[in-house]
């Protein structure tokens, strides 16, 4: 059985922008993180990307924008030799109760039906505390990341969650599951790192 990670997107794979990122022009990768999926998919990992875009629900981004979003990313990281297995969002908006929206595994779920991922041979990597709690509720380890001021911002919020890496940034996190492997139990021992 494969490994996988998934990602989530804004703030992992690319920057965030304040009010959304609404057109394939706002799409800008992270420093480190096509690298970082690189040094994961060429150690055999699966790649799944698993992003809240409420901003469709709100009709901010019209689905076929969203599309066009995603082609680009996919296509961007496709050119660097990375491929993502399947690219999942939940377009629903905050308030309304779906079992997509993260923190609930909804699309998690879903890959797993759909790809036959084993939690204990998964990760979760995202820049939030719903990221890490979503990964939990799947069952897989959890990667936390961003730059240290935004992490000292949530650090007391994350904390009831144990992330089982915390990193400055998508790179630093690919460097420490590398270095754990895909058969650890989910509970184990936290790295520290930065990247």
């Amino acid at each position: 059985m494969r490994p996988t990670v998934f990602l989530d997107r804004d703030g992992v794979i690319n920057r965030g922008r304040p009010g959304y990122v609404r057109r394939p022009a706002d799409f800008e990768f992270l420093p480190g993180a096509v690298e970082g999926m690189r040094r994961l998919q060429d150690a055999g990992w699966r790649l799944v990307i698993v992003t809240n875009q409420d901003a469709t629900g709100w009709k901010l981004v019209p689905e076929r924008q969203l599309a066009r979003i995603h082609d680009t990313m996919v296509r961007g990281l496709r050119s660097e030799g990375v491929e993502v297995a399947e690219v999942y969002y939940c377009p629903h908006p905050l308030l309304r109760d779906c079992p997509c929206r993260k923190p609930r595994p909804g699309m998690l779920l879903a890959a797993a039906r759909d790809f036959g991922v084993n939690p204990r041979m998964a990760w979760m990597i995202g820049d939030k505390v719903l990221d890490v709690a979503t990964g939990r509720a799947f069952g897989c380890r959890t990667a936390w990341v961003g730059p240290r001021d935004w992490r000292a911002r949530f650090r007391a919020e994350v904390r009831p969650w144990h992330p089982d890496v915390v990193a400055d940034d998508l790179l630093g996190a690919a460097k420490a599951i590398l270095r754990r492997g895909s058969a650890e139990d989910p509970r184990g021992s936290h790295d520290k790192v930065t990247a």
